[in-house]
């Protein structure tokens, strides 16, 4: 299985986890709408993220790193995820965590049980934009004493998280959906399904839903790992849509209380104020407004914070 991808990366790219989920399909307003079901991937681990550490793990065993120094905020799903997963396969990690507004996240609290405390440096918010000169100073240090590092950017943005994320498009059958929406933060579960697709030859389009960034960011990382697929000649077409509000992580509003409330009451699905709670809705709303025939919704997973969200859980 995969053999698209081993092609390009060696047999040994990913690991065996399993990587296929079902697709859940919803009526919304009397149109029928498919939602990828990659939360339910793993129990404790972001579906999106799950796909990235299967080939992160081998990527970092295979060149023999022996540990891995790594930022992102308290509340993240890739943090949370990583700690779980880095700790099974007994993999060193150091965190560069950027301190959260909050105390009652569930990741804060997810992380704060997985990692030891000296494998932790939380930065005050106002110390983020500086933290690259923290991360010099920590992987001299450890390579001084004897280590052997590699650093992954926030969110894993890291060319060793492809194959994995890959591996969303070959769980896609590409003859029933030509609309297929996926929410995006660095935006690497989006490069992965958008080379994933093109080696497939898929003549649909892809929707990208985002937090912060434009449509001149996704060229510019979809750029960046050309030089991977030569072979690759079609050019999908994408379009962006930012949010409007409700940007950052956590940050309840009533709409997107009420959005959480109705993807749970009538569809049975549980979504996070991170992304999917945010993301979801818009998607279905977008393919209700132009009246897509055969439209997929990427649901990526982060349910499990949704029970942090105090304020949201007793609104109910």
């Amino acid at each position: 299985m995969y053999s698209e991808i081993k092609n390009i990366f060696g047999d040994e790219c990913l690991l065996d986890f399993p990587l296929s989920s079902r697709v859940s399909k919803i009526i919304f307003e009397g149109k029928q709408i498919g939602i990828k079901r990659d939360d339910e991937l793993s129990c404790g681990i972001s579906g999106s993220k799950y796909r990235k550490f299967s080939s992160i793990i081998p990527y970092i065993k295979s060149r023999g790193f022996s540990h891995v120094v790594t930022e992102g905020s308290e509340f993240s799903n890739n943090i949370a995820g990583m700690c779980q997963l880095f700790n099974e396969y007994q993999i060193k990690y150091t965190l560069i965590l950027k301190k959260g507004y909050s105390d009652w996240a569930v990741n804060k609290k997810l992380i704060k049980l997985l990692a030891q405390e000296n494998s932790k440096i939380t930065l005050e918010r106002k110390d983020w934009k500086n933290r690259r000169e923290k991360i010099d100073e920590i992987c001299h240090r450890l390579e001084t004493s004897g280590e052997k590092i590699v650093f992954l950017p926030e969110g894993s943005f890291h060319e060793s998280a492809l194959p994995g994320s890959m591996t969303l498009a070959f769980d896609i059958d590409i003859k029933i959906y030509q609309e297929i929406f996926i929410d995006a933060g660095t935006g690497m579960s989006f490069v992965g399904l958008y080379y994933g697709l093109s080696l497939k030859n898929f003549t649909g389009k892809l929707y990208i839903i985002s937090l912060f960034e434009n449509k001149e960011y996704f060229e510019k990382i979809l750029a960046s790992f050309k030089h991977l697929f030569p072979n690759v000649l079609i050019k999908i077409p994408y379009d962006v849509i930012t949010l409007s509000e409700s940007k950052s992580f956590g940050g309840l509003t009533n709409s997107l209380k009420e959005n959480i409330k109705m993807l749970s009451r009538e569809y049975g699905i549980l979504t996070d104020p991170l992304y999917s709670g945010k993301s979801i809705p818009i998607a279905l709303n977008k393919i209700k407004q132009e009246n897509f025939g055969n439209a997929l919704v990427i649901h990526s997973g982060g349910a499990q914070t949704l029970s942090g969200f105090i304020e949201l859980v007793t609104n109910y």
